[in-house]
């Protein structure tokens, strides 16, 4: 089962950043942290790097005393050798940072809802996919635009194509048109297939809607409907 997760670092105090820091043993992402030039894009990396270590830490009682070091798999994505296992993936945007763990490959996506997308919109997604958003209006076609986005964002971080495949290189059936779907107090839980080079895939995909943001995961394994708030 992949479990989610999710922080507000609008809601950490600025006293609190240095004790976060001290905090965080995964010494590659302290590392990234201090390149950033913006303070906000400091913060948000080491809050998604403390969200996704307290998790892990909880579900494999694994001691501070020893470091995390990450490792490169061959599709590229990050892991834990110390955590035999367990796979994991992180997103952040605006003032949500976001994780989700499993014993399954996972990838999430968070995006802050923005504007001017339709561009966006035509270069990267499927005639199919454009269309489908087309067809909404207002503030509906602005929910469908997130929901496309995440939805494969999702999908490239939990396959580790990442920017090697084109989001346009793909084609996830628009939610609406699938009839397996059901939707919780929680989530909007989505059973439908990505279709590369003419080939179906079935994954799972879950979906979060949070005030003005959008959180996708996507996995072949089972997808805990309720996203977790973790108060750093």
């Amino acid at each position: 089962m992949i479990r989610s997760f999710y922080s507000r670092i609008d809601k950490i105090a600025e006293s609190n950043w240095d004790s976060l820091t001290e905090e965080l043993i995964w010494k590659e992402r302290i590392e990234k942290a201090v390149r950033f030039r913006a303070k906000a894009d400091r913060y948000r990396c080491i809050a998604a790097g403390v969200l996704l270590q307290r998790v892990v830490m909880n579900i494999q009682d694994y001691s501070t005393e020893n470091d995390l070091t990450v490792r490169q798999a061959k599709n590229g994505k990050p892991f834990f050798p110390e955590l035999n296992g367990v796979h994991f993936n992180i997103s952040h945007s605006g003032n949500y940072v976001v994780c989700a763990v499993g014993n399954e490959e996972v990838g999430i996506d968070v995006e802050v809802r923005q504007k001017d997308y339709m561009k966006i919109a035509r270069n990267f997604f499927t005639e199919k996919e454009f269309l489908w958003i087309c067809n909404a209006e207002g503030s509906e076609q602005d929910l469908r635009f997130l929901r496309m986005w995440t939805l494969k964002e999702s999908y490239v971080k939990m396959t580790g194509m990442g920017l090697t495949e084109k989001l346009n290189g793909f084609e996830i059936i628009p939610p609406d048109l699938n009839t397996e779907k059901h939707q919780s107090l929680d989530g909007l839980s989505i059973n439908c297939s990505v279709i590369i080079s003419g080939n179906p895939e079935a994954v799972n995909f879950c979906e979060y809607f949070i005030d003005d943001v959008n959180i996708a995961v996507c996995s072949h394994d089972n997808i805990e409907t309720k996203i977790e708030e973790i108060r750093l």
